[in-house]
């Protein structure tokens, strides 16, 4: 896979990405309901900042396991397959280190353009049709892809507004957001930040963010996928939404990047629904990033975001 040199970010500016940056490679694994387990590693790099607007990353996923093997179900298989498009992955990171927005959309449209047809050839069926078709949408326009990149758990938990200056002011109550509910509205979580000092090491501090669920919505509306509360304006009681959420951050003291995050979020129900999440620094792996991607235009001399 590849990346362009430079992208347009405004009348007369543009982005140059740098290929010196540090790469680092984070193996994660995410448990859903203590019976699927999914893990994979994913390359994230920090390229710079650009003026008030925040920093720019990028992110290139490999290859996905579901339960230790390769996706052979057909839904994991598609799912597989499409979501490959969205890597390499560059991103708008605000001054806390929540996501702001995808700048390589062009990309991965054209990365879809060339796909979509051979998966259409090979796979066959309403689900197929169903999935080419959202996934049309979704890259045809920048809040919907937006939306479904904040709904995918790796960057929920690691964009989850803890980055950067969100370090000096741990303290403070969060609202986070998480995708409990397959192409459902996120659910909301208010967090409260604890500086763990038996965690403190040479390089690295630990917070923990933990708290409970904050909806309108009933539990019943959250299940069916309602972005509103509509059990309550119908005149319904409905059952209160309610679950739980902890987060172990383990932070570098030098740049207040991220070694590690593991937590679990549960949402409470028939049954309930829980998710393990777990993602950690492979330290031994870190490699400059002109060593993990090809570069589209391998002539130009590489730059600072600009």
């Amino acid at each position: 896979m590849s990346i362009k040199t430079s992208y347009s970010f405004a009348p007369g500016r543009q982005i140059i990405i740098p290929r010196d940056a540090l790469c680092r490679t984070y193996g994660t694994v995410i448990t859903f309901d203590e019976t699927q387990k999914v893990h994979y590693e994913m390359d994230v790099a920090q390229l710079g900042s650009l003026e008030e607007e925040g920093c720019l990353f990028f992110l290139n996923r490999k290859q996905v396991y579901v339960n230790n093997q390769a996706p052979y179900l057909l839904a994991d298989r598609l799912a597989d397959e499409i979501g490959s498009v969205l890597y390499p992955l560059l991103l708008m990171v605000d001054p806390e280190g929540a996501f702001k927005r995808v700048i390589n959309r062009a990309e991965m449209l054209d990365r879809w353009e060339k796909k979509k047809e051979g998966i259409a050839r090979y796979y066959k069926g309403a689900i197929v049709e169903q999935a080419i078709t959202r996934m049309d949408v979704v890259l045809k326009h920048d809040y919907k892809l937006n939306e479904a990149i904040k709904s995918d758990w790796f960057f929920a938990v690691f964009f989850a507004r803890i980055l950067g200056k969100r370090a000096f002011s741990y303290k403070q109550e969060l609202d986070l957001q998480f995708p409990l509910v397959a192409y459902g509205p996120m659910v909301n979580y208010r967090v409260l930040g604890h500086f763990d000092k038996k965690e403190v090491a040479e390089k690295t501090f630990a917070i923990q963010y933990k708290g409970n669920v904050c909806e309108e919505r009933s539990v019943n509306d959250i299940l069916q996928k309602r972005p509103v509360p509509l059990e309550r304006a119908m005149g319904y009681p409905g059952t209160e939404a309610k679950g739980s959420a902890v987060l172990n951050y383990l932070i570098y003291k030098k740049d207040y990047s991220i070694r590690s995050v593991w937590g679990m979020v549960m949402l409470q129900g028939d049954p309930d629904q829980k998710v393990k999440f777990e993602t950690y620094h492979q330290d031994t792996r870190d490699r400059l990033l002109k060593e993990a991607v090809r570069f589209d235009d391998a002539g130009k001399k590489s730059a600072s975001v600009v």
